[in-house]
């Protein structure tokens, strides 16, 4: 895998996962017995878009590295 095939392909799966880790990372607040009657949740309290990231990276870096040894794998 050439390097800007390899940039590319991080990138792409970086944002994939900054949508998969998103949902591990934010705070919703209690709810209370209105909420729960209405079953209505609004936004959430907060976002760990530092979290996300970092778990993003991770999992991006995996996938690139996946790919990379399967493109190996199959070009031989």
């Amino acid at each position: 895998m050439t390097p800007v095939f390899a940039f590319f392909t991080f990138l792409n799966a970086w944002w994939i996962m900054l949508f998969v880790a998103i949902p591990f990372s934010t705070e919703y607040e209690e709810i209370t017995e209105k909420q729960a009657i209405e079953g209505y949740r609004a936004a959430p309290k907060a976002i760990y878009w530092k979290r996300a990231a970092i778990i993003a990276t991770i999992m991006a870096a995996l996938v690139t590295i996946i790919i990379s040894l399967v493109i190996r794998e199959f070009r031989n």
